[in-house]
Formats: structure tokens, sequence, C-alpha cells
């Protein structure tokens, strides 16, 4: 009984949720009285003062892009009236493409196409340094077309 108190007090103490940062609470899919899981992910906070994107590219467009890099950017939305400057903030350092078997040390590689590997799309995390959410508003889930520049 002492022991699921003990684990009862921690969840609770889990209910409390402090942010590091200053920001807005985005995808948030949560209503009073709703039941959660432990170490789920229940929405994100978007910093205030600072705009990131992620932009996905092909693996094999990502050689020789490193953090600090330019890019530029063109949000669908404005079909190219307003672009966007940018700086490449982190690079993809950990893939989830590998599998193991439970009890071996084989590794067990899916393939949606069994002629050819095609490339995987890596997430590149992105500042725009220029934004201007006066007159050109970014929303959560626009596209664009993002370009590093050499």
């Amino acid at each position: 009984m002492q022991a699921q108190r003990d684990q009862a007090l921690l969840a609770l103490e889990d209910t409390v949720i402090r942010a590091q940062t200053s920001g807005v609470v985005q995808n948030q899919f949560l209503s009073i009285g709703q039941e959660v899981a432990p170490e789920k992910s229940l929405f994100n906070v978007l910093a205030d003062g600072k705009i990131y994107i992620q932009a996905n590219f092909n693996e094999t467009d990502l050689a020789g892009v490193k953090p600090g890099d330019k890019v530029s950017i063109y949000p669908r939305t404005y079909l190219w009236e307003k672009s966007f400057e940018g700086v490449v903030v982190s690079h993809p350092f950990g893939v989830e493409r590998q599998m193991r078997l439970p009890l071996m040390s084989e590794q067990v590689v899916v393939s949606e196409n069994r002629w050819l590997q095609l490339p995987q799309r890596l997430p590149l995390l992105i500042e725009i340094t220029n934004p201007d959410q006066n007159d050109y508003p970014l929303q959560s889930g626009m596209s664009a077309y993002v370009h590093v520049h050499d």
C-alpha cells in the first residue's frame, strides 16, 4: 500500500506542467476530465520571440548541409509574393530506420519498394530570421518550398 501511495504521489507531481520558456500552447487535444497516459505527449509549446519551421528533405539532398547554413523559405500560401530568410538550427542526428528482432542482433530492413531503396525524408529545424507575422502570418501545418544556399 505504501508503494502504491508513493507511486500515486509521483504521478500527482507529474500533473503539474512547467514550461522551460514562455510561449504558446499548440496541438492540444485535451478536454476537462479526460484521462491521459503517463509519459505521453499532450501538446506542444512554441517559444515566444522566435519562429521555427521543420523542413523535410530527402536524405540524398542533405550532404554538406549543416547548422548555420542560410535558407530561403517560400510559403505556398503567399504564392511567391513573400519569402522569408532563415538559418538551419539542427541537423537530424537520430533516425528510426533500423529495427531489430527482439532476441537477435539481426536487423530488419523494411522496404516499401522491392527493386530499389527510396531515400528517406529527414527533418531540418530552421529558424526564420525575418518573420513578418503582421502582414504575412505563418500557421502551423503550412507547406513551403525551402532552398538551402550553397
